[in-house]
């Protein structure tokens, strides 16, 4: 039930954020276009002249006035919506948190109803008469929980849950920070437009948010695409570490599977190049679970924190970290990983020809992991490949593409081991 929770949400806010470009695209292209056929009415239908300081103006002609304020009215509808448009991304994905924060307390609810034992929700006579079944009165009382918290602020929401499960959860003061800072200026967005109030610069004050020190109530808050990407992996990073922090605190036996859809999800924002989301929360994985890892849990959670260093440039922290690795008793499909990020694509090679089409990694595997991304584009990876499987990967790999551009499928219930 948790991993559905994080992984539905997780798919959608990327989704979500891959959407949002295309509408920017969309709303340029519209202003581009529209900005055109305006300067080429005034060239074709207009009196252009310059004045002494050399600034071009026009007249307008009486008869065409209309037409040309026309063209006015339509270009500043489009500049317009263009931070209307910004605002309401950061909007929907902080509401895709909200939908994730109510099915989270009724999962909680129902996997503990003695807490429902101190639930101030009460219920009329008249309605207990008219539901009867008592599993649909715990349901309409888990559902006024529900609507009583959702109307909370975000920070209270969070409080709700130390409460219940009597743990702290804002210890994590790093993302913290980051996550209020987000969820006020989606209530600026909502309330203001994006203008600094005073509650906006006090909250953020007081849980130590970075905003700037020139900041001041009235300024008008831009929303940049760097701010943007910083939104997405900032919500995706607190919705996967509540939820595992909660799933954990409820089922502690259930460490395994805790474990498998964290680094599940550390995969996912690696494959979707969210490189520093994904260290953070494999970081987070091995801090909460130290002792309880498997070696092999703790093979991929280093393979994969590596690779997000090196695709982020960082080859001195990914050799650290393999350098620190015990790799000799690994197997062959956990040995390939380490000579390719070392870039020994000889000794990759190698692996290759031992593993074979045995299935300790299966063809589409190589061409799908991240971790060989670079070693797919060496003549030696495909030689190989074509060797093994009597098959180019090039060909392979541009059917994929083709596939993934018309149809992307992702199977929702597979958790990878390894990128």
């Amino acid at each position: 039930m948790y991993d559905k929770l994080i992984l539905d949400f997780v798919r959608t806010t990327i989704g979500l954020s891959k959407i949002f470009p295309l509408t920017k695209i969309v709303n340029d292209q519209l202003s581009n276009m529209k900005n055109k056929e305006f300067v080429k009415f005034i060239r074709e239908k207009c009196s252009i002249k310059s004045d002494e300081n050399g600034i071009i103006k026009y007249d307008v002609p009486w008869e065409i006035t209309r037409e040309h304020d026309r063209f006015n009215k339509e270009i500043e509808e489009l500049n317009s919506s263009k931070k209307a448009i910004t605002n309401s991304f950061i909007v929907t994905i902080i509401s895709q948190y909200d939908v994730l924060v109510a099915d989270l307390v009724r999962a909680v609810l129902s996997d503990l109803p003695e807490a429902l034992s101190s639930s101030e929700k009460t219920m009329q006579l008249s309605e207990i008469i008219k539901i009867g079944n008592i599993e649909e009165i715990k349901a309409g009382i888990i559902e006024k929980e529900v609507e009583t918290l959702l109307r909370n602020s975000h920070i209270e929401q969070i409080e709700w849950f130390e409460k219940t499960l009597s743990c702290d959860i804002k210890q994590d003061k790093e993302i913290l920070c980051r996550f209020i800072e987000l969820t006020e200026r989606r209530n600026l967005c909502v309330h203001t437009n994006g203008v600094v109030s005073n509650q906006y610069l006090k909250i953020c004050h007081d849980y130590n948010a970075q905003i700037g020190d020139c900041v001041k109530v009235g300024d008008d808050l831009k929303i940049n695409s760097e701010y943007l990407e910083d939104a997405i992996d900032t919500i995706i990073e607190m919705s996967i570490k509540l939820v595992h922090f909660v799933w954990y605190k409820i089922h502690k036996d259930e460490y395994a599977d805790i474990i498998k859809s964290m680094y599940g999800n550390a995969y996912w924002l690696i494959y979707d190049k969210r490189y520093k989301a994904a260290i953070r929360i494999i970081k987070y994985i091995e801090k909460m679970f130290s002792g309880k890892m498997t070696f092999e849990e703790k093979l991929i959670c280093s393979y994969n924190k590596a690779q997000a260093y090196y695709w982020l440039g960082d080859v001195k922290t990914k050799d650290e970290i393999l350098d620190s690795m015990d790799i000799s008793a690994v197997s062959n499909r956990y040995l390939l990983p380490y000579y390719v990020l070392k870039e020994k694509y000889d000794d990759a090679s190698i692996v290759m020809d031992k593993i074979g089409t045995s299935g300790e990694i299966f063809r589409e595997e190589y061409l799908e992991w991240p971790i060989l991304m670079k070693f797919r584009e060496t003549e030696a990876f495909n030689t190989k490949y074509e060797k093994i499987f009597g098959i180019s990967a090039r060909k392979n790999q541009t059917v994929k593409e083709k596939i993934d551009e018309e149809m992307p499928q992702i199977d929702e219930d597979k958790q990878p081991e390894l990128v």
